[in-house]
């Protein structure tokens, strides 16, 4: 494996991948130029087929605002300004990336990239099926980013993000956007469910999906449905 890296950009006209060998340490750099300069950057790679074994990876949703980046955090900003801590790595994007929804995955790579553009119904061949994969206990090992953080246009940033907290919260569905399909196989991910469990519990939205789960869980949960473009809060 080399230091590849592959950029999906999702626009109207479905989902483009394209990929530089040598570009996985200057990830984090290149997404500082922001949603236009980080896109032209990238339709400046060589295009591919499929999303290969790489080193970093990110998908620039032109459509919904989102940016998914998936890579360990000292690789992403090896060649640029150098960010060792993964909960700083959506903080500083934040002024590069106002009005869009940010999410960060340190431990995966293919995951976050795939799982993400297919949950949008479009098509996306990956080299292999990492994702597929369960635990020794039978649960998916991936199920959201880490990290999440949605830019307000005309508000800060935090000043860092944190993962886990010891409360007992509920993750509460108040719409499936744009995106209802998507949001019923997210819910059927996260929980053994029927299609017409999931269905009827989108469709009586607002609704509570989770009640009294780990404050850590209750993030992921989240995480995973907004990527599927639902509105959700934690409480």
């Amino acid at each position: 494996m080399s230091e590849r890296l592959d950029v999906v950009i999702v626009s109207d006209e479905g989902a483009a991948v394209h990929h530089q060998r040598w570009g996985a340490t200057a990830l984090f750099d290149m997404l500082l130029a922001g949603p236009e300069g980080a896109v032209a950057q990238a339709r400046g790679f060589d295009r591919t087929e499929e999303i290969s074994d790489v080193l970093a990876a990110c998908v620039i949703d032109l459509v919904r605002r989102r940016l998914v980046v998936a890579g360990p955090a000292e690789v992403i900003s090896a060649a640029g300004p150098r960010v060792v801590e993964p909960q700083d790595v959506l903080v500083a994007l934040a002024r590069s990336w106002s009005g869009w929804s940010l999410a960060y995955e340190p431990s995966f790579v293919l995951e976050p990239v795939v799982l993400y553009v297919r949950s949008l119904g479009l098509s996306l061949a990956s080299s292999n099926e990492p994702h597929n994969l369960s635990d020794y206990l039978g649960r998916p090992r991936f199920v959201a980013p880490t990290y999440t953080l949605d830019v307000i246009v005309g508000e800060s940033a935090p000043e860092r993000l944190f993962t886990s907290g010891g409360d007992a919260s509920d993750v509460i569905l108040h719409s499936p956007g744009d995106s209802k399909i998507a949001v019923i196989k997210a819910l059927r991910e996260l929980s053994p469910m029927s299609l017409k469990e999931a269905k009827d519990l989108v469709e009586s939205a607002p609704c509570t999906v989770r009640a009294a789960v780990p404050r850590q869980e209750a993030r992921a949960i989240a995480a995973r449905l907004r990527l599927a473009g639902a509105i959700v809060e934690i409480r």
